[in-house]
């Protein structure tokens, strides 16, 4: 599965207590993705049980590539999805959303001052 990103994002609050229940600091390798496309995975408004927390993603970016672990919900972050994600099936899709990144992991793959960089990603 491969998914296309136009932007990610680069924000200082996904550290600390994450929807998946865990804590994590700035220099953790994380991500926060895109609040519908993080929820529609969520069981019964239970975000620690969502099916997509502790996913490893491959992401790459202008400066490199780096894995992440899914970590938390993004409110804020932009979805615009064409076809609904199946983790289950391998499929090819078009997926227009924003990730947000930790420091740690941006720094990986953009100059943080761009704040928003093209990426593509898939699960690894």
């Amino acid at each position: 599965i491969c998914f296309f990103f136009l932007r990610t994002l680069f924000e200082l609050r996904i550290a600390g207590l994450g929807a998946c229940g865990g804590y994590h600091d700035e220099s953790d390798l994380i991500v926060g993705l895109a609040a519908p496309d993080f929820d529609q995975y969520t069981p019964r408004k239970n975000p620690n049980k969502n099916k997509l927390c502790g996913r490893r993603i491959l992401v790459a970016g202008t400066l490199g590539s780096v894995t992440v672990e899914v970590v938390d919900r993004c409110p804020t972050c932009q979805s615009v999805s064409r076809f609904r994600v199946d983790i289950n099936v391998y499929i090819l899709v078009l997926f227009l959303g924003d990730l947000n990144l930790s420091p740690a992991a941006f720094s990986q793959i953009g100059d943080k001052n761009d704040g928003r960089i093209p990426i593509t990603w898939e699960f690894a």
